[in-house]
């Protein structure tokens, strides 16, 4: 019996240092043709107090970014029940489509930048049932005013659906995300993309219900009681788990919806000095989270940030703004 459990120690021992090295040892195919995007949160801007049209209107003539993700804040269209007010974001759209910049368009109730669930007040007494119909019906409305875009290029459907973070967000179940999606798909045939954490999530339910996929990147976090934390992952980890999870589930392609290109700051960015803010993430930071990107053997990644580099600027540091600029000039 004593020889028989140090058998199956033994293999299982072999298959954690298999897996290991799998995720961990060697180098993916290099992609010479790497394209940077950026998320533009509008929402995010306004907290910094920068001009939201003003800074929309440099990403698209300055920096000129392969792609923009823009996300829709539910709770500042839908104020009332069933009174949606597109007008400021079909502004934006405007902005967008005049530059023929490509656009994925973020919708649903989870989107990017914390709080991270932006759902209107009226909806805070509804029932699960009642709530996931105002989420349909919200999505609905928002792919009817937006379709006639022809630079939309994927539609995604809420962000990291399946990764619990958030301020008093609400659990949902695959079936809600499912049916958002499939509403999505038969109203409109471009891609839905979906994503998931990158380092803290299995994706499973993400990839299932993708046409494509976009993992998040992060390289420097912050925990209450570890302080900062240099995440310990090298760039194979993330090709060599959508291997895996893509041969497992659904073979979608993948990108970097997320690629962390500003400091973690638990106090938030203006409540904190510059000073600190400069010594979280320095231009060389900049450099070298580009060079982990490129080595990462994702084609497409999407950098999170820019609204953080104009904040600098418009307080006397323009170095991060002019990183950005060389990366796409």
């Amino acid at each position: 019996m004593k020889r028989f459990v140090l058998r199956i120690f033994g293999v299982l021992f072999f298959v954690y240092i298999f897996i290991v090295s799998f995720l961990f040892v060697g180098k993916p195919p290099q992609t010479p043709d790497t394209q940077f995007g950026l998320t533009y949160s509008v929402t995010y801007a306004r907290y910094l107090g920068l001009d939201v049209h003003e800074l929309l209107q440099k990403i698209v003539t300055e920096l000129r970014p392969t792609v923009v993700r823009l996300p829709l804040y539910w709770n500042e269209i839908e104020k009332s029940e069933g009174s949606y007010d597109f007008s400021e974001y079909r502004l934006f759209m405007d902005q967008l489509e005049e530059t023929n910049t490509p656009v994925i368009l973020t919708i649903g109730y989870k989107v990017p930048r914390y709080p991270e669930c932006y759902a209107p007040s009226w909806t805070h007494t509804l029932s699960s049932h009642d709530f996931e119909e105002r989420v349909r019906a919200y999505v609905g409305a928002a792919v009817t005013e937006f379709s006639s875009y022809e630079n939309i290029e994927m539609w995604q459907v809420e962000n990291e659906p399946f990764f619990y973070f958030g301020e008093a967000c609400r659990s949902r179940s695959f079936e809600d995300i499912a049916k958002e999606v499939a509403l999505v798909k038969r109203m409109d045939q471009r891609p839905v993309i979906l994503t998931d954490s990158g380092e803290l999530s299995s994706w499973y339910n993400a990839i299932a219900l993708s046409d494509v996929f976009g993992t998040t990147v992060y390289r420097q976090v912050y925990n209450s009681v570890l302080g900062y934390i240099t995440m310990p992952i090298r760039p194979i980890f993330y090709y060599r788990k959508s291997l895996i999870m893509r041969s497992l589930v659904n073979d979608v392609p993948l990108i970097d919806a997320e690629l962390q290109m500003e400091p973690w700051i638990p106090d938030g960015v203006r409540n904190t000095s510059l000073e600190l803010l400069q010594e979280k993430f320095t231009p060389d930071t900049f450099e070298r989270n580009i060079s982990y990107a490129k080595d990462t053997g994702i084609t497409l990644h999407i950098l999170w940030g820019v609204e953080y580099w104009y904040y600098l600027a418009q307080h006397g540091d323009d170095t991060l703004w002019e990183k950005a600029l060389q990366l796409w000039n």
